[in-house]
């Protein structure tokens, strides 16, 4: 098993990631990951490994806790990232660069968790034996030499029978066990459950063919393959061995350089009252032609991240993974901007009665500093415009988001 990575924060700047870690710098710049030739600071969460300088896992923004449980943070966001890839990515087929990508953890996880449920595939193959299982007559008169009883009677001492076994030695198991071997050496340390299996996968036969023509070996296998199970463990380790192979030999890159992305989608699927639907409802910019009066509308209208109902009050929730602890780590004017005309636009379309506010939603550690409550809009004395709405900032535990999005579950409201 390869050793815990060693755990480094969201951010990290890129001169000290090549001073400490040159490998690793290397890999990412020579994949195009990270920003590191445009930016000061490495934009990327997930592991990357180098045979050079061991693994190394980036941490999400303000998820940093201390030495005993960052493995665990780790951990949770590698699942985390597998679920978003299972949601998300391998859904809607997003293009992405190489090792930009959550559908590699999810293709990991989907496969432990087969191994978990099922074990390694077998096919139930029939064996010929004797007196134990299914008589075969036919074969029992061909091949034994019978008794005559004193009525003439013929009697069978040896009863040729046939008998069903499960059977591994096929090249879709063969494959399955070799594979899971590899994960369990690179990823057990965030798979639950699989680490014991190490010893049983070693006693399964290896596949007789290199690496590279498994997945001609199993897309030749499909057409044959029938139960739902055995076509998507095929289908699984196809992409799985081919996202691995354009990988270099000792090298693993494993995550995404935006997880604003992810922190947008856990938080719409967390956050107790969202509501969909909304974007389709709100109005649309259009262009009044001369003369004729002609309105175009054009195709594409406004569109709010998330929208949540409590009772007859709705608030739009612009998810922002931002530092969001000094004036330089706040939403810029465009985003406010944005924001009020959100609000102004959804209060045309709510029924009398309704009620509309909205929000900036940062992620926040359980020791992280949270300075700021709202954002206004001030005349230079520092008198606010009330004809401008206040936007509420909030701060929400970014464990405890990913906690409930992995199980599946709602946010509890303690968690802000």
């Amino acid at each position: 098993m390869d050793p815990l990575p060693e755990i480094l924060v969201d951010r990290i700047a890129v001169n000290h990631l090549r001073k400490e870690k040159p490998g690793v710098a290397d890999l990412l710049a020579d994949r195009g990951i990270g920003k590191t030739e445009r930016r000061e600071t490495v934009h990327f969460c997930g592991l990357a490994n180098v045979s050079s300088d061991g693994s190394v896992f980036f941490l999400p923004r303000h998820s940093k806790q201390n030495t005993g449980t960052d493995i665990q943070t780790a951990g949770l966001t590698m699942r985390t990232l597998a679920r978003f890839g299972r949601e998300v990515e391998s859904r809607k087929g997003i293009a992405r660069a190489a090792g930009d990508n959550a559908t590699l953890a999810a293709l990991i996880a989907e496969l432990a968790q087969d191994l978990r449920d099922n074990g390694i595939y077998s096919e139930r193959a029939r064996y010929g034996s004797r007196n134990s299982g299914k008589p075969d007559w036919k074969r029992t008169i061909v091949r034994e030499m019978p008794f005559l009883t004193a009525g003439g009677v013929a009697v069978y001492p040896e009863t040729r029978t046939t008998r069903t076994l499960d059977s591994h030695e096929n090249p879709l198991a063969q494959i399955q066990a070799a594979v899971l071997g590899e994960i369990i050496d690179k990823h057990s340390w965030w798979l639950e459950g699989i680490e014991s299996r190490a010893g049983e996968l070693r006693s399964f036969r290896q596949p007789t063919s290199p690496r590279f023509l498994w997945p001609s070996a199993l897309r030749s296998l499909l057409p044959t393959l029938y139960a739902n199970r055995p076509v998507f463990l095929a289908k699984t380790l196809i992409a799985y061995i081919e996202e691995t192979s354009v990988q270099s030999e000792g090298s693993f890159v494993c995550g995404v350089e935006d997880f604003s992305t992810v922190w947008e989608h856990m938080l719409r699927k967390v956050l107790p009252g969202v509501e969909e639907g909304w974007n389709a409802k709100l109005p649309k910019p259009g262009y009044v032609r001369i003369g004729s009066g002609e309105v175009e509308i054009s195709d594409r209208g406004m569109q709010t991240d998330i929208i949540v109902r409590e009772g007859s009050h709705l608030t739009v929730v612009d998810a922002k993974y931002y530092g969001a602890t000094g004036k330089g780590s706040m939403p810029g004017w465009p985003d406010i901007v944005k924001q009020l005309y959100y609000e102004m636009t959804l209060k045309t379309v709510v029924k009398s009665g309704e009620t509309v506010s909205n929000c900036f939603a940062f992620p926040a550690g359980s020791d992280t500093g949270r300075p700021f409550s709202s954002a206004r809009v001030f005349q230079s004395n520092l008198d606010p415009v009330e004809e401008f709405p206040t936007i509420e900032c909030r701060y929400i535990t970014i464990h405890s988001v990913m906690e409930a999005y992995c199980v599946g579950g709602t946010l509890d409201p303690g968690a802000e």
